[in-house]
Formats: C-alpha cells, structure tokens, sequence
C-alpha cells in the first residue's frame, strides 16, 4: 500500500485524505488490515482518494485492475456499529469470465495465459487433472457474518469464450448473514439471464436458493456446431432452474441440491442428417451426413425436464419433436461426482425402406463426456402418435414454470392445442403401422 495527503485537523488522525494505492493477491487478504469480507480474487491493483471523516471512509474514484478486468465506481465504509458497513457502485468497462467465476473460488484457465495468484494456479492444475468443473473453495461464513452490505455492479462487456455473454449485472445485499443478489443478470447476444440468489449464512451449514430464468435465447448461440457455414440446429430456447442447497461451497451445496431444471426449444431448425441420428438411421442420416447435405427439418418441440434430489438430476421428460423423427430419452446428471449418463432413442415419423434404429449413450465426466451407438435389431415403426399425445400434459404444465410471456407463441402450445382437438393420447392403428414399417 502506498499513501500520500494531508491530516485535515493536526492530530486528529479521524479526518484525513489521502491518494491510496494499492495491489495484492487476492482481495480477501485485506480482511486482517480492514476488518472488510471482500471476495476473492485474481492478483490486483487499484487506485483512488481516500476520505475519513470520523467513522466513515469514502473510497472516491477508485480505478484499476482486478485479474484481466478493469474496475471503476466509488464506494464507503461506515465503522463504529455492530457491524461494519460498505457500499458501493462499481462499474467495468470491459470483464474477464474468468475473473467473475474467482468470486466462486474457481481458478482461472491459466492455460489461456490469464492473470492468477500462485494459489489459483494450484487449484488450476488440481481442476485439470481431476477433471472436476464445480469449484470447492470454502466459504468464510464467520466473515459472511461479520458485516453489511450493497453493492450494485454492471460489466458494459464481457469477454468469455465460448458463451455469447455481453453484459453482466447484479445487485447484492448482505444483511446480519444473509447475502442476496437480485437481480443477477447476464445479457447474451441473444437472450436473458436473470433470477435470485440467496445465501444464508447463519445457520451451521449454509443454505443457497437460486432461481433464474432464461428467456429469448437461441440455440446456435450455446450449440455453436457449423454445417457449410449453417448452424446445425438452430431457434428459439428458454430455460428455468430452481434448486436449494446445503454446504459451505459451489460443489457441496450443488451435491446436495433439491429442485427443477427445464429447458424449451418451442421451435426452430435441425440439419436433417443430425435428426435422422438421433435414432440412427442407417439409410437416411448416414446418406444425408456423408454427402454435406445441408438440408434443414423443423423441430417443432424439444423438452429436457429434470426433477434434482440431493445433487443427482433425474429426466422427467427428455423428449425432441422433429419433422424426420421423434426423439426420447431418460437418464441423470450426478452434481455430486459431476458425471453424466443419458439413453436416446429415436424413431421415425416418416416411412423408411432400411431402418436401424439403435439407442444413442452419453456417458461420462461433465468435461469429457462419451458418445457411443448401442448395437440392436432394426426397430418396428409404431405408436408416434400416441407418444405424442402422451406428452400434451406434461408440456402444459412445463410452459408456465419456464415462460410466461412466451408460451402462446411456441409450437409446443400449438402441439397440445392440436393434440386436445384431436382428443389425447392419439393411437396408430395395427394397419397404418405396418404399411409404414413396409
């Protein structure tokens, strides 16, 4: 730390100004000479006018770097109360993804040359060999305790690779042990993300809530796979996640989390070849693969429902409506050891002269998952309809939880519409089945 000003009164060290800098590891680290819970971070530096007058520090024009991210706004600090006070207005011109996830204790990919403490590099390295994305930094809850405050913070850009994120937003509170933010929002090239995080700190074991809520946002934007310079599967998705957690850190309160996960794509567009694999098509997708076709099928619903008891997600529904096939699924997504196994099986809704149809596994670590084709017996073409009408409830109840203001619009309202006039669940007679498996 570096200071230089004036004492206002001789003597009187309550009221001073002084131009303050000062540079670190980690922000944290400050809590012994400040008596502040600040959170962690990449190596820093930062600047700005520091005014006391008696317990109340203003911190005025502060600006710098925290990690790859610059850091701008004012805040202060009020003494002299059960707890210490602090609020601020913070602003980046430009963030660093990196940066924001060291909030959570996660490192840095310092693989891709990013600024980290030599503490961030370990736990780096250790993420890297276990293969583990959920990070396991412990929180302080004595120092989540310990003090009050608000904070609002806006990013007017993002860097993140990989993730169409542009702006970042929140506003946090922290009260006698209860740290809030609301709203959190992330702004996509396309799309929201906006919900409430709650934290309670006071019990033994913390408690987080989260609720957020995805709206407007585009498949291409988060399955970024090219055909020909065309997106493979592209329209419209919409997501919500409700789950509580217990535990002192991301992956203990994720291991333990009871809730709902849903994902909507009421509409949109699949490379045909890509549709036809979803059941393995032998003499459809593998055609239309291996010659480039670039031909486009409409997906008119896909569903990916999940209830999630003490960490593990388990399908409700898992279902994709295309105009070649109709695609179901079942399986789970263990938050605790962060693995993955799902079973796809896809059948045709169109008659086909050579079928293979064959259940599609994914299974695996969240960062290196495997897909395999499990060898079977050609498939009978059949009761497509009737697993359609089958889904008319369950898709009825999902569209309010996700969306409310876009549930008119999506085809899969206009599916349980269709299927309601037609009077559910539809049945294929033995006749049709059989000239269309002919």
């Amino acid at each position: 730390m570096q200071a230089s000003g004036q004492i206002v009164r001789p003597f009187d060290l309550t009221r001073f100004e002084t131009r303050l800098n000062i540079s670190g590891a980690d922000l944290n680290r400050l809590h012994d000479l400040t008596g502040l819970t600040l959170p962690n971070t990449p190596p820093y530096r930062i600047a700005g006018r520091l005014v006391r007058k008696g317990p109340r520090y203003d911190f005025e024009g502060l600006s710098g770097r925290v990690g790859d991210s610059d850091i701008g706004g004012d805040l202060f600090v009020l003494t002299g109360r059960e707890r210490p006070y602090l609020e601020a207005r913070l602003r980046s011109r430009r963030l660093d993804f990196d940066d924001l996830g060291s909030l959570l204790g996660a490192a840095p990919a310092t693989g891709r040359g990013e600024t980290a403490s030599s503490g961030q590099k370990i736990e780096a390295a250790r993420r890297d060999v276990t293969q583990r994305l959920l990070p396991d930094a412990t929180l302080q809850v004595e120092r989540v305790r310990a003090m009050d405050a608000k904070v609002s913070y806006r990013a007017d850009a993002v860097n993140a690779p990989n993730l169409p994120l542009r702006k970042v937003s929140l506003d946090m509170t922290l009260e006698a042990g209860v740290l809030t933010l609301d709203p959190l929002a992330f702004t996509f090239s396309r799309g929201d993300l906006r919900g409430k995080v709650r934290l309670d700190a006071r019990p033994n074991t913390p408690r987080t809530d989260i609720d957020v809520r995805l709206t407007n946002g585009r498949l291409e934007d988060f399955i970024p796979i090219q055909s020909g310079g065309k997106p493979a599967i592209e329209g419209p998705v919409m997501a919500r996640a409700k789950l509580t957690g217990l535990g002192n850190s991301v992956h203990r309160a994720a291991s333990t989390a009871d809730g709902v996960v849903t994902v909507v794509a009421p509409k949109g567009e699949i490379r045909q070849a890509f549709a036809e694999l979803l059941g393995v098509n032998a003499s459809k997708g593998l055609i239309l693969l291996l010659s480039g076709s670039d031909k486009q099928t409409p997906v008119r619903c896909a569903v990916a429902d999940f209830s999630v008891k003490n960490g593990v997600m388990t399908t409700n529904h898992l279902v994709a409506d295309t105009g070649v096939v109709l695609a179901r699924g079942h399986g789970t997504i263990d938050l605790g050891t962060e693995r993955m196994a799902f079973r796809i099986q896809g059948d045709s809704k169109k008659p086909r002269l050579v079928r293979v149809f064959a259940p599609i596994t994914i299974k695996g670590p969240f960062m290196a998952p495997s897909v395999s084709v499990r060898p079977g017996k050609a498939v009978g073409q059949g009761g497509v309809a009737a697993v359609l009408g089958s889904l008319v409830n369950p898709i009825a109840a999902l569209l309010p939880f996700v969306t409310t203001g876009e549930a008119k619009d999506a085809d899969c309202a206009g599916l349980v519409s269709e299927a309601r006039q037609q009077g559910a669940p539809v049945k294929v007679s033995q006749t049709t089945s059989q000239k269309a498996e002919r």
